[in-house]
């Protein structure tokens, strides 16, 4: 079975519109789009995939690497030369990271968890952290290695209540004009391939309205906000902000 890393490109037969990505190790080739092999990673796949089905796909290009450096660097060189993001003939949301140590072997994830195990960041150190990931975009293969990540974690009950604490009273504020836009953007890719979102089923939605009820508008002049209680001092009741 060859395991070489590899660039690929897929099309959606009903839409016309091409994916390209990269894989680096642990799957062949051979099975990239099969129902016990790789799918990609992008979620806008997947969900075509569950609408459409498997076969709704067909693979156009697969060019196998010594290294998944290099396959990544190729893969960001092919993204950005199509600009795959603004490209209405790619599913594509992004066009990947020129920084290829976000490429690891299987053998240097174990060494890294290995060496790690135990040990405990200081303070000044997480936020060291924090400070340089503040305004950093995710990229599309980092956002769904997060999400695949959470898939089947199920927090106890003392885990939901120190979420449950922790999120009152917090202030929300307004999403930038730029995040507004990639919002857009992501939802009129999908509009346009007729992926509806799912809705909330009558459970969540009964408990979401449950955990509205009793809340106040408060606004600082600036921002306005639901919560219970005051959010502190220089808040009053109401919803009016100040404009420019």
């Amino acid at each position: 079975m060859n395991t070489q890393p590899y660039f690929y490109v897929i099309q959606h037969i009903t839409s016309l519109k091409y994916y390209a990505g990269y894989k680096s190790y642990g799957s062949c080739s051979d099975n990239l789009m099969t129902p016990n092999g790789y799918k990609t990673s992008s979620k806008v796949v997947k969900q075509l995939i569950t609408k459409d089905g498997l076969q709704s796909f067909i693979i156009r290009k697969i060019k196998r690497f010594n290294t998944a450096e290099e396959a990544h660097r190729y893969e960001f060189r092919f993204l950005t030369k199509v600009n795959a993001k603004d490209n209405v003939t790619f599913l594509n949301l992004s066009n990947g990271q020129e920084n290829p140590r976000t490429c690891m072997t299987e053998k240097f994830k174990k060494y890294m968890s290995e060496i790690r195990t135990g040990t405990t960041r200081s303070i000044e150190t997480r936020n060291k952290h924090s400070e340089t990931l503040k305004g950093k975009p995710l990229s599309e293969w980092h956002r769904a290695a997060i999400s695949d990540g959470k898939k089947g974690i199920k927090f106890s009950e003392e885990h939901r209540e120190n979420i449950s604490k922790a999120a009152k009273g917090r202030i929300h504020t307004p999403h930038k004009a730029e995040t507004i836009e990639k919002l857009r953007e992501a939802h009129r890719k999908e509009k346009s391939l007729g992926i509806k979102r799912s809705r909330m089923s009558d459970e969540s939605y009964l408990r979401q309205a449950e955990s509205l009820k009793g809340q106040l508008w408060w606004t600082n002049g600036m921002i306005a906000v639901k919560n219970k209680v005051c959010p502190g001092e220089g808040w009053v009741r109401g919803r009016k902000v100040k404009t420019n």
